[in-house]
């Protein structure tokens, strides 16, 4: 079912995704422009996460940290945006000449991403941060170096479950699309017009489809096998 006007989270992810090319373009100031252009009000931490960045490439380090202090707690589903708020705190620590929280908040943004294998928020942090994200996989800020900056482990083969067990409907790549966004089951439920036990529904079957035990994990399998 269609909307009957653009979706706030998509002009949300489109104001994001500017923002982010004005800040790797050398213009945080674009970046700021950008995110303010969206109608007030917004709240949510896609929105927050990205001003943070952006005020800390303004060389504004202690804004962008009470904005992140001013958020709830992730949902376990978000991940990716909870490394990247945890990069961004780290990187406003060292520019504010406090390693050790600096390090702290590396430490917890790499507990983060291990189940997910995510790498794209390490090779997108700034260079503050090059000293502190450790090369070796999985290890603590500071260890000895011994792969690339900001790897993380291939899948174990062994524990690897069968990648596809059955395809998915046309609603369930609709619901994959949005968690692939980083959407939360109630913001996928309001998009698609859907109940949020529905949604849950039809990721427990997204989830069996695809051998997948987190929604971040099916996901990543369903790019693996472009789906997405």
């Amino acid at each position: 079912m269609r909307t009957a006007g653009p979706s706030p989270w998509a002009e949300e992810l489109i104001a994001e995704a500017r923002g982010a090319a004005h800040l790797a373009a050398g213009d945080p100031r674009a970046a700021m422009a950008a995110l303010h252009a969206l109608p007030p009000g917004g709240g949510s931490r896609l929105r927050a996460v990205a001003l943070a960045r952006a005020e800390l490439a303004c060389g504004d380090a202690g804004s962008a940290l009470a904005r992140l202090d001013a958020l709830p707690p992730a949902a376990p589903e978000a991940a990716a945006l909870a490394v990247r708020a945890l990069l961004v705190r780290a990187e406003a620590a060292a520019a504010l000449g406090d390693p050790a929280a600096a390090r702290r908040a590396v430490d917890a943004a790499l507990r983060v991403a291990a189940p997910d294998r995510l790498r794209l928020p390490f090779r997108e942090c700034g260079p503050r941060l090059r000293g502190l994200v450790p090369e070796r996989p999985g290890a603590p800020a500071g260890s000895p170096r011994t792969a690339r900056p900001g790897a993380l482990p291939p899948a174990e083969a062994a524990d690897a479950p069968p990648l596809v067990v059955e395809a998915l409907s046309a609603r369930e790549r609709d619901v994959l699309r949005r968690v692939a966004q980083l959407m939360s089951t109630d913001e996928v439920a309001a998009d698609l017009h859907l109940s949020v036990n529905t949604v849950k529904t039809h990721l427990k079957n997204i989830n069996r489809k695809l051998g997948a035990r987190r929604r971040g994990e099916a996901v990543r399998r369903a790019r693996d096998l472009h789906l997405l």
